[in-house]
């Protein structure tokens, strides 16, 4: 088993020396430069709303993450099982987050990030190290909780115009900073609006910091209404898959989600002196 795991990933290192991925075409990086403000908000207010978002303090996702393809499982799962049940907390729109382990053969272990600096709950003392999988994983978590509400975060926005997917015509927006060229260190996103709904049903992305050839689509679903705002409780990727999308990496399933639960203050950041750049 051993030797299959760095014969894969020695394989996937060989082929992200490849040229960087993209996920956008020549004709929709310049012909639909139209004005995509009242399409993205049109969308944050199918959520529920920018401002409304901004006013929430702190939230709480009780999730199951199921890693159901061998593969993926070996080479991208933090938690090391194929299910694992989780209690994720984090501050909206701050990349700062805490995770325990509600399941499994590591119930009740528990880690977070702070200004990019991770560590681990042990014995009750906060531990700083470098957790590469816990900092990719956490801020991702957060991001695709709350991702109609970060799009503006963008620099470059563009209407990408149409693409039908099962019957249904989806408005697209072309996604990311400085540029729409392919980029060493910031990725390129693009969103598929439901026309019905103005809800994002997909996502697909490049994932730089797992290498330059890599990409991935999610499919948001099960929408339900939590206070004041619609999220998705079912969230499922698939690495290496276009729109669609057909082989699963892991999924999503949320069974709780608390918005503006009450947190002492040191529980995010344990350690105010901890800063780092990502």
């Amino acid at each position: 088993m051993k030797r299959f795991k760095v014969a894969t990933i020695t394989l996937l290192l060989c082929i992200s020396s490849c040229k960087l991925s993209t996920i956008y075409t020549d004709s929709q990086k310049v012909k639909n430069a139209i004005d995509v403000s009242p399409i993205i908000l049109k969308t944050t207010n199918a959520y529920g709303g920018q401002q409304n978002w901004g006013n929430v303090q702190a939230a709480r996702a009780i999730l199951n993450d199921d890693w159901p393809t061998f593969l993926w499982r070996l080479i991208a799962n933090p938690w090391k099982e194929q299910t694992i049940k989780l209690n994720l907390d984090w501050l909206p729109n701050r990349n700062i987050a805490r995770v325990k382990i509600l399941s499994g053969k590591n119930k009740g272990k528990m880690f977070g990030i702070q200004n990019w600096a991770t560590y681990s709950v042990e014995d009750s003392s906060i531990i700083f190290k470098k957790l590469e999988s816990i900092k990719f994983h956490l801020p991702t978590m957060e991001y695709f909780l709350e991702f109609p509400f970060r799009i503006q975060e963008a620099t470059k926005l563009n209407y990408g115009g149409t693409t039908d997917i099962n019957e249904v015509s989806y408005k697209t927006i072309l996604m990311s900073w400085n540029t729409f060229e392919p980029q060493k260190k910031i990725d390129q996103y693009l969103i598929y609006i439901n026309p019905t709904t103005s809800l994002i049903d997909y996502l697909e992305f490049t994932v730089r910091d797992q290498g330059k050839f890599t990409y991935a689509t999610v499919h948001f679903e099960d929408f339900k209404k939590v206070e004041t705002f619609i999220f998705p409780h079912r969230i499922t990727a698939y690495f290496q898959n276009r729109v669609p999308g057909k082989t699963i990496g892991h999924q999503m399933t949320i069974d709780t989600l608390i918005l503006d639960k009450k947190f002492p203050t040191t529980y995010f950041v344990p350690c105010l002196s901890m800063v780092k750049e990502k």
